[in-house]
């Protein structure tokens, strides 16, 4: 089921938890945020479990009217974990302290009127 309202930071990081993501290596939730469209979420609801070592991708999937741009209305994955919130990225980019440990990536797919923000993860095997 998917609404059509003025999509607020506000707004969009509650819809974006409500569909959050759980990696059980680590205790922490992904959730998609934009900065402010008219968009309509697609809220997939998941819980992955994973190995130690393996890739996870998560999408963050949505339509917008045909005024959207990402450099305009910038989507991005935020990291939570207890009481902290941190950014992941800001567009294209992957910021620190995620950049430096060289296993997130962030892609975007456009096929107006359909978007797909991905947040890959990868695995890193322990020695």
């Amino acid at each position: 089921m998917t609404n059509s309202i003025p999509c607020t930071p506000a707004l969009a990081l509650a819809l974006a938890l409500w569909s959050m993501a759980l990696l059980t290596s680590l205790p922490n939730v992904y959730a998609c945020v934009s900065g402010g469209s008219l968009m309509e979420m697609f809220s997939k609801g998941q819980v992955l479990l994973v190995n130690s070592g393996e890739e996870v991708q998560l999408n963050c999937e949505f339509t917008a009217d045909s005024r959207f741009n990402l450099f305009d209305n910038p989507v991005w994955w935020r990291k939570a974990q207890r009481h902290e919130e941190t950014q992941v990225n800001m567009m294209g980019n992957v910021l620190e302290p995620f950049e430096s440990t060289q296993r997130f990536s962030v892609t975007f797919h456009s096929r107006p009127p359909n978007y797909t923000l991905r947040l890959t993860i990868a695995g890193h095997q322990s020695n």
